[in-house]
């Protein structure tokens, strides 16, 4: 018998197994920072898509809209001032939920958008623990939000 049998020996597939996993023990961390960055910039563009909204359904409803910040400071919600009632309700809109282990914090009483596209100034920083990943300012003149 002097042709070799086609096949890997047991050596091989050992020795390619160690290197992928080793090559997936170098991979996973920065893998798992750009999963975090990703997370944290969905987090502000949230908070800036609520904001936009508010903003619309104001100027489209000719009414004051509030974008209220719930206890958490997991979840956005949107509500509308009804003069009939005298009171703000639900505008209808989806609520905005921040990605498991972030939150938000910005005004208290939430930020004020009016009929005429104006807005009370207000600031959310986006935090993940303690520490502050990103921020979201809404312009007072033109109820425009960005981040910054």
């Amino acid at each position: 018998m002097t042709r070799r049998d086609r096949g890997v020996t047991l050596v091989e597939v050992t020795l390619a197994i160690l290197l992928l996993a080793a090559f997936v023990g170098w991979a996973a961390p920065s893998l798992r920072r750009g999963v975090r960055r990703f997370e944290e910039e969905r987090a502000v563009d949230l908070v800036l898509a609520a904001a936009a909204d508010a903003r619309r359904i104001a100027v489209d409803r000719g009414t004051t809209c509030r974008l209220d910040l719930e206890a958490e400071g997991d979840r956005f919600r949107l509500v509308c001032w009804d003069a009939a009632n005298g009171t703000y309700v639900d505008a209808g809109a989806r609520a905005r939920v921040l990605p498991t282990g972030l939150r938000a914090e910005g005004p208290v009483a939430g930020a004020l958008f009016f009929p005429d596209g104006s807005a009370d100034a207000g600031e959310w920083r986006c935090l993940r623990g303690g520490e502050t990943v990103g921020r979201v300012s809404v312009d007072s003149f033109l109820g425009e939000s960005r981040a910054i």
